[in-house]
This record gives C-alpha cells, structure tokens and sequence, in this order.
C-alpha cells in the first residue's frame, strides 16, 4: 500500500480487508512474511527436510554456484574425453577384449 501514512485508518482496513476485531487472514500473514510467490527475483528458499525450517538465500549467490560448478565440469568432462580418445587411439587395439571396442 502507498502512502499508507497519508490516508486514514478506514481506508487502511479496507484495503486490507479486516476491521479492528478481524486481523489478517494466515495466508496475508504469510504473504507479508515471506513475500509473493514464485518471486524469482527477491529470495529463492530452500526447505530443509529435517527440521521443515525455510532458509532463504539470494538468487544470485545460489546461481552462481550452480553455473561456476556446471561451467567447471564441462571443462574437466571435455577434457576425459579428449584424453579417452587419445588413449583409445594408441593403445585400444591391445586392450580390445578389456574394454568394450568402441
């Protein structure tokens, strides 16, 4: 709500839905507590299966992770297989009955 400061109580239950003997619904509280739904841009949360508990953490640190480790693999998985082929190319006619012949 804008301005909230300059308009007056009435206007304030009503926007809200409640009077002074009704407060908020559990699901405004939540919606007040832990923002919008599927908002990707604010917090991501992650539930802990253990103990139920939400832990918030910002997109941009959990992203980052994610692409760094991905982005790494990639670089560590090309480079087996250029090794694999190298190896495979000089020395898979001897191991042909160890290894499956490509």
């Amino acid at each position: 709500m804008e301005n909230a400061h300059a308009r007056t109580a009435e206007e304030c239950l009503a926007f809200f839905g409640v009077s002074e003997g009704v407060g908020l619904s559990p699901e405004q509280v939540s919606l007040e507590k832990y923002g919008k739904k599927w908002d990707f841009l604010g917090f991501f949360w992650v539930k802990n299966g253990m103990f139920g508990e939400i832990f918030w953490v910002k997109n941009w640190i959990f992203l980052g992770f994610f692409c760094d480790f991905f982005y790494f693999f990639g670089i560590f998985w090309g480079i087996f297989w250029i090794f694999w082929g190298i190896f495979w190319e000089f020395f898979g006619d001897f191991l042909g009955g160890f290894f499956w012949n490509f």
